[in-house]
C-alpha cells in the first residue's frame, strides 16, 4: 500500500509538471514581464493554472463534497480583509494529503486531506495556511527575483509549488530551462508568514486556532506513516515540529473564549464518509463504518457494492435508510444502488425523496 501511494504522488507531480511544459513551452514564449508580477498577470497565471487542472486531473464533481469544500473556503475568505481575487476551489481526487493555492485565488483540496484529517477545523487550518500563500503574494513575489519570467515559466513555477518536493522542482526546471530553482518552493519565510496570517483568518472565521497545528500534526503523523513524502508546505523547513510549536505558542496567548470554541462537524463527517465509502480501502473502511447510525450504514453499503456483494449492500443501505429517512445523501446513495442494479421500484422513490430534500443535488437528478 505504501508503495502504491508513493508512486501514485510521485506520477502525479511529473505527469503534472510534463503536461504543463508541453502544452505551454509552445507559443508563450514571447510573453515577457519585465521587473515584477502584477495582479493581472497572477489573474492570468491562476485562470490557465486552473483550466489546466480541471481539464487534466480528475476533479470529484459530487455536491455534497464541491459545495462543502466552496462553503468552507468562503467562510474563510469572508473573514480575511477585501481582496483583488475571485477564490475559487476544487476538489482532486488523489490519495496524497495535500492542499494547496495557485495565484488568482484557486484552491484545490485532494481527497486524501479530507479523508484523513479528524475534523472540520483542522481542515479549515490546512486551507487558512493556503489562502495566506494568496493574499501574501507569496508566488509573484519569488516569482520577481527572477528578473524576466515568460507565462510559462510563470505556470511551470505554480505547477512545482503545487506538485512539492524537490522532485518537482527539477523537472520544473529541466523542462523549460527556467534558472531560478529556488522559486519553485516557498521560503521559510513565506511559510512562517503564511502559517501566522493564516491563522489570524482561521480565527476571524470562528474557528478554534488550534485546528491548524491539529491539521499539521495528522499531516506529519500520516506521512510518515504511509512513506510518502511530507507536503511541501510542511517541508520547506526541515523542523516541522518547531513550526508546529510556533503554532501553539500563539494559540496559548489567545483568550480561553476563543481556544475553546465548538464546530459543528456534521457536514466535514458526511463528506469524510462519503469519500472513504467511494474511494477508501474496503478493509479500513469497513473499520471505520461500524456504527448503526445511518451514514455509517450507507458508507458500509457503498463499500459492499464495490465489492460486487450485492446482498450485503443491499442489507447496509435498507438499514441505513431505516436508520435516516429523512437524510438526502443516505436516500440518494440507496437509490443509485438500487438504479444500478436494475430495481427502479425502489429507487425511484428514494431518488424523487432525495431530490426533495435537497433541489440542489444534481446527482440524485441524474439518476
Amino acid at each position: 500500500m505504501r508503495t502504491v501511494i508513493t508512486c501514485c504522488v510521485q506520477g502525479l507531480r511529473i505527469a503534472l509538471l510534463v503536461l504543463l511544459a508541453w502544452q505551454l513551452a509552445v507559443g508563450q514564449a514571447h510573453a515577457f514581464f519585465f521587473g515584477g508580477v502584477s495582479l493581472k498577470d497572477e489573474k492570468k497565471m491562476g485562470q490557465k493554472f486552473d483550466t489546466m487542472i480541471r481539464s487534466n486531473l480528475p476533479l470529484v464533481q459530487d455536491p455534497e463534497v464541491s459545495h462543502y469544500v466552496e462553503s468552507l473556503v468562503d467562510r474563510l475568505v469572508r473573514a480575511i480583509p477585501p481582496q483583488p481575487f475571485t477564490f475559487r476551489s476544487g476538489v482532486i481526487l488523489h490519495p496524497q494529503l495535500n492542499a494547496f493555492a495557485v495565484p488568482g485565488g484557486y484552491v484545490y483540496v485532494f481527497t486524501g486531506l479530507i479523508m484523513n484529517l479528524n475534523n472540520e477545523s483542522e481542515l479549515a487550518g490546512v486551507l487558512s495556511h493556503e489562502l495566506a500563500h494568496v493574499t501574501q503574494r507569496h508566488v509573484a513575489s519569488r516569482l520577481e527575483r527572477a528578473q524576466v519570467v515568460s507565462i510559462a515559466s510563470l505556470l511551470l513555477a505554480v505547477a512545482g509549488i503545487a506538485a512539492g518536493g524537490s522532485g518537482g522542482g527539477a523537472v520544473a526546471v529541466g523542462a523549460l530551462g527556467v534558472g531560478q530553482s529556488a522559486m519553485l518552493n516557498y521560503s521559510r519565510i513565506d511559510e512562517n508568514e503564511a502559517d501566522h496570517i493564516g491563522l489570524q483568518y482561521l480565527t476571524a472565521a470562528g474557528y478554534p486556532p488550534a485546528g491548524m497545528a491539529g491539521g499539521f500534526k495528522v499531516l506529519r503523523q500520516k506521512s510518515w506513516m504511509s512513506g510518502a513524502s511530507v507536503p511541501a508546505y510542511l517541508s520547506t523547513h526541515p523542523d516541522i515540529g518547531d513550526r508546529i510549536n510556533g503554532i501553539m505558542a500563539r494559540v496559548t496567548g489567545m483568550k480561553e473564549s476563543v481556544r475553546s470554541r465548538r464546530v459543528d462537524n456534521s457536514r466535514f463527517l458526511r463528506v469524510q464518509t462519503l469519500l472513504w465509502g467511494r474511494y477508501g480501502d474496503d478493509q479500513v473502511a469497513l473499520q471505520r463504518f461500524s456504527g448503526k447510525d445511518g451514514l455509517s450504514l450507507m458508507g458500509r453499503g457503498m463499500v459492499y457494492a464495490r465489492r460486487n456483494d450485492v446482498v450485503q449492500a443491499a442489507k447496509s443501505f435498507d438499514a441505513a435508510v431505516a436508520a435516516a429517512p429523512a437524510d438526502p445523501l443516505v436516500l440518494r446513495e440507496a437509490g443509485a444502488f438500487h438504479y444500478r442494479k436494475g430495481d427502479m421500484r425502489k429507487a425511484e422513490p428514494l431518488l424523487t425523496r432525495a431530490m426533495q430534500l435537497d433541489p440542489r443535488d444534481y446527482m440524485a437528478s441524474f439518476f
